[in-house]
């Protein structure tokens, strides 16, 4: 660019945010005084979840927008959506944040004593108001621990408070699971069979090091080296030539362990710190291999308990872009201890609390691993205790394979005193327990999925060290893994600059967080807002969005919804399947295969769709769709047409709902609606699940040109896993009628109540204005002009209580998100 305004752009990062942010945060002030103009702190997106990464969490985003404010650097975001559906559900939520943010930063409100303060690594603060109205910062800590098992040791931990006693608040992550060591669909990356499978890569000064292969006989006793110079015989061990001072003597093997092979890595630091005392050992692979049906490496390593870290580390072909996937273990064990590395759980963030040898910003924080071309496998020691030896064996490397996995009642033992949430928590699904007390579950996107009624007194946590326990009903033949995050916080610190320095202009419009409302219990839909005395009295702005209207299989059930296909076989000397629900009368059916075809398929991939009797939801058939692939990709696809005879007018339903009985190998499933005038509509599901799940789909996208004539029902496969079948049930396609909307939402300001005479269907929108005026913005496009029953009054400074509730409708199911800002009166 010829011209600058700015300077200092980043690409955004996916693993390790907050670390990379005190990265850029640093090179904020050389920018400013390299280049003498004002640096930002972008490009940033607000991350949605990936097979490679996580959703951003909301601790993420304001560690951003603490830093940022602190230097007074401005931020930048990109793929941020205003419309549709975007990557993170909680986007909104976290651009509230960050407005929040930008507004105080811009208008100057903290002093520089509060700055200070804030600039601090690794620090971690809370934007909140206080009750009189003043904005304050609480410090907090976010102590994260992995569960990796429940039998290996790590679901008990202590975590030390540096603040004083609380009640607990915490954040439980249910995390992928990958499948077993022994699965029969792995791939070994490292036998360690030959002596030249890797080679020594160099190691920092002062230290001395060496991977080499053991193998053991049949029996697992006796051991020999394949390189020849080495062998254990009876009261005798021998030691290589320059080798660290160690035992050679090999430990027996794991419990039930099938391999016959291990390496052995040693190594000595003659320096007098362990920081930057390294030694790698490389393996490269030539031809490239293909990971693409893989997330995690597996392995078993025997630690000696010495402290140092093992890093396991995959790179792909440079021309594709620079990639380091780096996974660490913690030698602090003795004996045998099994190892789960997932792809998507890259140690970024620990990289800074090490010394390497290779630099790291975007290659390890935002680069992912591009599998089909994975060229190189290096195993580090680092981190070696000084003066003495240190040996570790590791058992043969493999590539696995990860699903989801459901932890039920997940349950938090705090100096024992014990928490369950009565939920099922699914894999990248996440329980947030607030200062509040307050405890929602969402999913993996961050959508609100359920207010939770923990089971058991919430326990505190006291100063300095405590003891805590994670447990759950775990999944069958994986470990159940979970990442726990317990929240401590202290007294708040506030520094506001005097009056004549604040620019208060940028702070008259002041921004309510969204509440997403599932019921109206009196909890969900009473909140309260604080008006700050600065600022003087202010009106109401809010916008209200129904989401949803009814219980998800309300309209599904209900007399109006058409079967448009039920997967039935009359029985014999029947026209009728017996079922009294009304169909349609578009003729015709899937036609269904005797065998697997080719047919209707990317080359290399058979399908078969048949009726079944076996995995049944309603009547006594279902559809049972099999697709196999002898790819070596995700690429494989497949489709069944329905063509009607007659064509189909959807333009009088909402919706289209069916059931669908998932394998979980993470396949799509997609109906398809095709019309006359050659548009269609997709409805996509992801097969990351097994049993039945109902799904549903709005119609009316604009992707369809005559919803009025529909001539096709389909069906596909696609991203079929390679060399893989992929097998899911389904049953009772139904169109849906538009449910009963709410009928007038009745808002209540401190014990006032203003009704506002109106019908909301899903998807509309009530916009109220502070100058009063209030209008309905229908899903359709229409508006409508609506009239409350008395005027809005005017809010004070000082704390208010809202409440929001449909009176006629008080116990119906709903989704409704309510957006509150204040304006304050000219």
């Amino acid at each position: 660019w010829p011209f600058h305004s700015r300077v200092g752009a980043w690409d955004h990062p996916r693993w390790g945010l907050k670390r990379f942010a005190d990265d850029h945060v640093r090179a904020v002030e050389q920018y400013r005084r390299a280049y003498l103009l004002e640096a930002q702190l972008g490009w940033w997106v607000i991350l949605g979840p990936s097979r490679d990464w996580d959703a951003e969490r909301p601790d993420e985003i304001e560690y951003l927008c603490t830093k940022a404010l602190a230097h007074d650097a401005p931020l930048s975001f990109q793929s941020v959506t205003a419309t549709g559906r975007p990557a993170n559900a909680r986007q909104d939520e976290l651009l509230t944040t960050i407005g929040r943010y930008e507004r105080l930063r811009l208008a100057n409100y903290f002093n520089e004593d509060v700055k200070e303060r804030l600039k601090a690594e690794r620090q971690e603060y809370r934007l909140e108001q206080a009750d009189d109205g003043l904005w304050q910062f609480r410090p907090v800590g976010y102590l994260e621990h992995k569960v990796t098992g429940l039998e290996d040791g790590s679901n008990t931990w202590t975590v030390t408070n540096r603040f004083g006693p609380q009640p607990l608040e915490l954040r439980i992550q249910a995390l992928y699971a990958a499948y077993p060591y022994d699965d029969t669909e792995s791939l070994v990356l490292a036998e360690f069979t030959q002596p030249d499978e890797f080679q020594p890569a160099g190691a920092a000064g002062g230290v001395r090091g060496r991977l080499e292969p053991v193998r053991f006989d049949r029996e697992g006793e006796s051991v020999t080296e394949p390189s020849g110079r080495l062998q254990r015989k009876p009261g005798r061990t021998e030691r290589p030539e320059n080798a660290a001072h160690h035992e050679l003597r090999p430990p027996a093997l794991p419990s039930g362990a099938h391999f016959r092979s291990l390496a052995r890595f040693t190594a000595t630091n003659t320096g007098a710190s362990p920081v930057g005392a390294w030694v790698r050992a490389v393996k490269g692979f030539e031809p490239s291999i293909d990971l693409r049906r893989y997330d995690a490496l597996g392995l078993w390593v025997y630690g000696d308990g010495g402290g140092e870290l093992l890093n396991l580390q995959l790179t792909n072909r440079p021309e594709y872009f620079r990639t380091v996937d780096d996974h660490y273990i913690k030698v602090n064990f003795s004996g045998w201890r099994y190892f789960e590395l997932l792809f998507r759980e890259r140690d970024a963030a620990a990289y800074h609390d090490y010394q390497w040898p290779y630099g790291a910003h975007t290659p390890l924080h935002r680069s992912p691993l591009v599998r089909h071309v994975v060229n190189k496998l290096t195993i580090y020691m680092n981190n070696l205790p000084p003066g003495k030896d240190a040996t570790c064996y590791l058992a043969p490397i493999k590539a696995l394979r990860v699903r989801k996995v459901v932890l039920r009642n997940p349950t938090i033992d705090l100096n024992g005193r014990r928490l369950v949430f009565p939920v099922e928590l699914e894999s990248g699904m996440a329980i947030e327990l607030n200062a509040a007390g307050d405890c929602r579950l969402y999913d993996e996107r961050g959508e609100l999925v359920a207010w939770v009624k923990p089971q058991g007194e919430r326990p505190k946590l006291r100063p300095g060290r405590n003891t805590v326990r994670f447990t759950c009903d775990g999944p069958e033949g994986f470990n159940s893994r979970a990442m726990v995050t317990v929240v401590a916080s202290g007294e708040p610190i506030r520094g506001r600059n005097p009056e004549d320095q604040i620019n208060w202009s940028l702070l008259k419009r002041q921004y309510e967080s969204p509440r997403t409302i599932l019921a109206l219990d009196g909890r969900q839909n009473r909140w309260q807002i604080r008006c700050a005395p600065e600022l003087g009295p202010a009106r109401l702005e809010m916008e209200l969005k129904v989401e949803q209207v009814g219980d998800a299989l309300e309209a599904f059930q209900s007399p109006g919804a058409v079967t448009l296909d039920g997967f039935e076989q009359p029985p014999a000397g029947s026209s009728s399947s017996g079922d009294i629900r009304r169909k349609t009368d578009a003729g015709d059916a899937f036609p269904y295969d005797v065998r697997p075809t080719s047919s209707g398929c990317l080359k290399g991939i058979t399908q078969q769709l048949a009726l079944t009797g076996d995995v049944v939801k309603f009547g006594r058939t279902a559809a049972r769709y099999t697709a196999t692939s002898a790819r070596n990709d995700r690429a494989g696809w497949s489709v069944k047409y329905r063509r009607l005879k007659k064509p189909l007018d959807v333009t009088r339903y909402a919706a289209i709902g069916f059931w669908l009985h998932g394998d979980g190998k993470g396949e799509a499933f997609k109906l398809q609606l095709r019309d006359a005038a050659g548009g269609w509509q997709d409805m996509v599901t992801r097969v990351d699940f097994t049993g039945w799940r109902y799904c549903q789909f709005a119609l009316g996208a604009k992707t369809l040109k005559d919803p009025s004539r529909i001539v096709s029902v389909n069906i596909y496969y696609n991203g079929i896993p390679a060399k893989s079948t992929v097998t899911c049930y389904v049953d009772e396609i139904r169109l849906l009628p538009r449910p009963r909307p709410l009928r007038n939402p009745q808002l209540t300001i401190d014990g006032q109540k203003i009704r506002f005479p109106a019908e909301l269907h899903a998807g509309d929108r009530l916009r109220l204005l502070p100058d009063g005026h209030c209008q309905l913005h229908c899903v359709s496009g229409a508006r409508k002009i609506v009239r409350p029953d008395r005027r809005i009054p005017q809010l004070n400074p000082g704390t208010h209580t809202i409440l929001l509730t449909f009176p006629q409708d008080a116990h119906r199911k709903l989704r409704a998100v309510v957006s509150l800002s204040q304006v304050c009166v000219e």
